[in-house]
């Protein structure tokens, strides 16, 4: 039963990671297609870019808040030193290595709006709209996407090579443990 149990919250985890990837896909996507003008002369469309680089601003922030909310929920405890077998640990390994991944795909994700947010700043001539575009690059940057396994343990792609460097390690030191016993 409390396989079953890590094996629905690993779901869970997976779902709120992948709808935040997601969601963020969505905020580029919306802000790419936030056509900055060159020459704002006669250009009467710049309030609603303005507005639109608030609104996706203001999502990225209602995003990372909703995600610190439910922050205690997304904590799950793995005890990967008492599995007995294999399977129990390529499982664990499993449920710590898929949310980094899907991590460092939001990482990514965030990198492309910043990336965006710059091809749009060095394009844009109206003062209104670069000061709105400044800031909402400022915004992100200070403050990026990440996420910390009971504070301590920072959830990124790294995680994973950790991980199975520190079992290689322990592997190679059991095996010559075993040599020498025997």
């Amino acid at each position: 039963m409390a396989l079953l149990a890590i094996n629905f919250n690993n779901i869970v985890v997976l779902i709120m990671f992948s709808f935040l990837q997601s969601r963020l896909k969505l905020l580029r996507t919306v802000l790419e297609r936030n056509v900055v003008p060159v020459n704002s002369v006669g250009s009467s469309n710049v309030g609603g870019n303005i507005k639109t680089t608030r609104k996706c601003l203001y999502n990225y922030d209602r995003l990372l808040d909703n995600i610190l909310i439910v922050d205690k929920e997304l904590q799950y405890p793995i005890d990967i030193a008492t599995t007995s077998n294999l399977i129990e640990i390529a499982e664990n390994l499993y449920t710590l290595s898929s949310p980094a991944i899907i991590a460092e795909l939001i990482r990514h994700e965030v990198d492309k709006i910043k990336s965006t947010l710059s091809k749009q700043l060095a394009k844009c001539t109206d003062e209104s709209l670069r000061w709105e575009l400044r800031a909402a690059l400022q915004y992100i940057t200070l403050r990026p996407f990440s996420y910390t396994i009971c504070r301590v343990i920072p959830l990124n792609i790294n995680l994973t090579f950790n991980l199975f460097s520190i079992i290689i390690t322990y592997v190679i030191v059991l095996m010559q443990l075993t040599r020498v016993t025997a």
